[in-house]
């Protein structure tokens, strides 16, 4: 076990103890440790080798969840631990997202357009605009989602959209403050902690709750038979709304359908996807904007003028499956800058806790005597174990010259005459070797989602628009096993001439 210094100072270094370590160990097939403030006592780095022990353990063995919820601390910032003991949303995602925004398409097109004039201009074009690039992404992408999520008119409102963010924003203050309070005070300490966090979500419940109300009286009425099921909107908050009135035990159906359980589970939809898809697009726009010499800001535009404006039907899913380039360098992107030290994370457990990390998927081990590696190496209860998804991202074994960015790294491997490598190449794939999505049973089932308003966005984005660094952006600094985003960076932007 690692002392208390040892996992401060692993706020500032993890990053490189995790690169060092695997360069030492993950290389020769060996687990290794790593003290954090984060997990207790410490986290166990397995070798990508190891990865599908890590994907194939049971539940009930090496618990996702659990490791989640020692990140997340569900009861304390979320109000309830059952947002992940009964992970609704993961189902209802898997169920109605797995095609991507194929419905949605044109009122998330009209929406995008329509945040995109207010944020960055409509005006004539060469009229130059200083915006704050992280910001101003956040509100488009926070738009796009909330078409999904509770539909246009919220979409629409700018209070909603604020208290969201706003809401969004202290979710990581307190989690981030929680990490340094002692287990059996979290309950007591919690409340203060989270009182800026509690205002945005009484906002959000302002505009929120005569919504699901009306939801609900409208689902009572569909069911007794005095309205049609085809009046039922078709979004995120309904099929919740639908899936927690079909649970078939009375106590947990009406736990389920408080209102207040239904913002919560909102409210977590939004903090899993907003913030993390709006990480993704900054520094996918902020490496276009950067790597002059390699021109990708033209390779993206001509590709989406090509697809667009192939015939006059505008954008749908099709045309977003046919951005190759933009797909390929939105992966190479999350490969090269990425958001954490670790994926995959799960804990050993036969009892629970969970744990969350931006695309940091740990697992705890739950087996109360423990499991045993293929090496022999022994993980006792309540281990936290995880893949150092960042190394293995900048291993050249996996990808030939890995320290170099290849916006069309992927592009190449998709024309491979291999069926398998092809569908590899794909932004959603997932693997042994790239692991932004987490992989297995407990890949990000929004992904297909997320990966579909990416493209939509930047193919928007460079058609639509001009952008000028007058300054170098502020850099992506690592906390603990999180890469954050230079959220202070101003660009200028200006619309292009579209004659």
């Amino acid at each position: 076990m690692f002392n208390f210094p040892s996992r401060i100072v692993s706020v500032f270094r993890s990053k490189s103890w995790i690169d060092d370590g695997y360069q030492l160990y993950s290389r020769e097939n060996r687990p290794f440790m790593v003290p954090s403030l984060l997990e207790e006592p410490s986290l166990v780095v397995l070798p990508p080798s190891m990865t599908s022990e890590l994907i194939l353990a049971k539940e009930a063995e090496l618990s996702f969840w659990n490791a989640l919820d020692d990140i997340v601390f569900s009861e304390h910032a979320f109000y309830s631990p059952r947002i992940l003991s009964l992970p609704l949303q993961t189902t209802i995602i898997r169920r109605h997202l797995s095609s991507g925004a194929q419905r949605f398409m044109p009122d998330m097109v009209d929406q995008l357009r329509n945040t995109l004039d207010r944020e960055w201009g409509s005006e004539k074009p060469k009229q130059w605009k200083c915006v704050n690039l992280f910001k101003s992404l956040l509100n488009v992408v926070n738009g796009l989602v909330s078409v999904v999520f509770v539909g246009s008119d919220l979409a629409n409102d700018r209070e909603f959209q604020t208290s969201i963010n706003k809401h969004t924003e202290q979710v990581f203050v307190t989690m981030s403050a929680l990490r340094f309070v002692p287990r059996k005070l979290k309950s007591w300490a919690s409340p203060f902690i989270r009182r800026r966090q509690d205002k945005y979500r009484i906002e959000v419940e302002r505009k929120l709750m005569p919504l699901i109300i009306d939801r609900m009286n409208n689902y009572t009425e569909i069911k007794e038979g005095s309205s049609k099921s085809q009046d039922k909107p078709d979004d995120l908050l309904q099929w919740l709304i639908d899936c927690q009135a079909s649970l078939k035990d009375p106590a947990e159906r009406a736990i389920e359908l408080e209102p207040s359980m239904i913002v919560t589970r909102v409210l977590m939809s939004y903090f899993v996807s907003v913030f993390l898809v709006n990480v993704a697009l900054f520094n996918a726009v902020s490496i276009m904007g950067q790597l002059d010499e390699a021109n990708y800001w033209p390779v993206i535009y001509n590709e989406a003028h090509n697809v667009l404006y192939a015939d006059q039907c505008g954008w749908t899913k099709e045309k977003i499956d046919k951005l190759w380039k933009t797909d390929s360098f939105v992966k190479e992107t999350m490969r090269f800058v990425g958001d954490a030290c670790f994926e995959m994370r799960r804990k050993r457990l036969k009892q629970s806790t969970n744990s969350f990390l931006s695309r940091l998927s740990l697992t705890q081990v739950m087996a109360p005597t423990g499991i045993n590696l293929s090496d022999g190496t022994h993980l006792p209860f309540g281990t936290t174990v995880g893949l150092p998804s960042y190394a293995i991202h900048h291993d050249d074994r996996f990808y030939p010259q890995a320290a170099r960015f290849d916006g069309l790294r992927f592009v190449k491997l998709r024309e491979n005459e291999d069926a398998n490598i092809a569908r590899g190449s794909l932004l959603t794939a997932t693997s042994n070797t790239f692991l932004q999505f987490g992989h297995g049973r407990h890949g990000c089932p929004g992904r297909f989602l997320a990966t579909d308003i990416l493209k939509l966005i930047l193919a928007e984005i460079t058609l639509r628009f001009e952008i000028r660094w007058d300054e170098k952006p502020e850099k992506n600094s690592w906390f603990g096993n999180s890469l954050l985003p230079g959220q202070n960076t101003v660009v200028s932007v200006s619309p292009r001439d579209l004659q």
